[in-house]
């Protein structure tokens, strides 16, 4: 996570924080949604570095995704069926370095089901379906009414676990809280209020960074995606993941990363299962904007999706102020340190 300077060369401290910022971006794990069935109405907090934004370094990007699941499984005589492409449109995502120990960020979704073509047909022991205004569908009586819409505001803080004079490893916390809002016959949110709470790990060794992240999701409130017959509550879950990232040049980066989770819905067995997908991208800066896309592959069919798509647009926005982080040098040596 260190660049060099030309011999001879004396950078200023604003442009090392800058190059500094931009090594981070590039070195990164994708920030791809997990999308697993209905996984995609929780919050399963993506992929994140643990080394932190510079303070005043602000990056937004904005996002698209869609994935796909499909199963189809007989429990105790009764069949369900789910196939289903989550589509989350456009997600806005800001980060702000606010102190050298706190990293803020921000993440606001617009998505939806395809409410002509998707179908949710979970049944119960009965043969009735428990989804909340799948029944209009399945008795063929009228639609569910699914629509696209705002779903969920996500506010997330990281902060360093320890301060460490090793500059090729960072361990941080992170956690986060999502609000659900739109209309609950989308079904682009579960109800509940979603905490999450993770451990994140970063070992930098040029030209290849890897970052683990660990941690447990818990759902608070009410769930509003069964109906109340089916007596349903949503559990904690745990989640996790591990990235390789090859930083091919200083403008591009290959990255791969495996990811997992546990299920939310143990009282729902056709979704008692676990989620394990492998994801795959490319990230290129242009200038100060960053274009990355991949793609995801599941790995256990009953509990992840087939495939998933990703594109992201993001902007590294210089400095709202100058900080003293960072030695210039007259050396072919490194110029670019540890924020803290």
């Amino acid at each position: 996570m260190l660049a060099r300077a030309d011999t001879g060369d004396i950078v200023d401290k604003y442009e090392i924080n800058h190059r500094f910022t931009r090594e981070l971006i590039l070195t990164a794990p994708f920030s791809a949604p997990r999308l697993s069935f209905l996984h995609a109405t929780l919050e399963v907090p993506p992929l994140e570095p643990a080394r932190l934004l510079l303070p005043g370094d602000l990056y937004i990007r904005v996002s698209t995704s869609l994935a796909n699941s499909t199963k189809n499984q007989t429990i105790g005589g009764v069949e369900s069926d789910f196939d289903g492409v989550f589509h989350e449109w456009a997600a806005l995502d800001a980060s702000l370095g606010v102190f050298s120990h706190l990293e803020i960020s921000t993440r606001i979704v617009y998505s939806g089901w395809n409410e002509k073509y998707d179908k949710l047909t979970i049944l119960n022991e009965n043969g009735y379906p428990i989804v909340r205004y799948e029944a209009l569908d399945y008795y063929g009586i009228g639609v569910s009414g699914r629509n696209s819409n705002v779903s969920k505001i996500v506010l997330r803080g990281k902060t360093p676990l320890f301060s460490s004079v090793d500059p090729t490893f960072d361990l941080a916390f992170d956690a986060s809280v999502k609000f659900p809002i739109g209309r609950a016959r989308n079904l682009t949110n579960a109800g509940t209020t979603d905490l999450n709470f993770s451990v994140l790990g970063s070992l930098f060794l040029s030209p290849v960074t890897f970052h683990v992240n660990a941690g447990i999701g818990v759902p608070l409130g009410k769930q509003n995606l069964f109906i109340e017959e089916a007596g349903v509550d949503l559990n904690y879950f745990f989640q996790a993941g591990v990235c390789a990232n090859w930083q091919i040049s200083d403008s591009l980066a290959l990255a791969i990363q495996l990811e997992g989770n546990t299920t939310a819905f143990r009282d729902v067995p056709f979704l008692d299962y676990p989620a394990v997908t492998l994801f795959a991208g490319l990230r290129k800066f242009f200038g100060n904007l960053v274009v990355e896309g991949g793609v995801g592959r599941g790995l256990l069919h009953n509990g992840s999706y087939n495939w998933e798509y990703y594109l992201s647009v993001g902007y590294q926005f210089g400095q709202l102020g100058k900080h003293p982080n960072g030695v210039a040098t007259r050396d072919a040596g490194y110029s670019i340190q540890r924020p803290f």
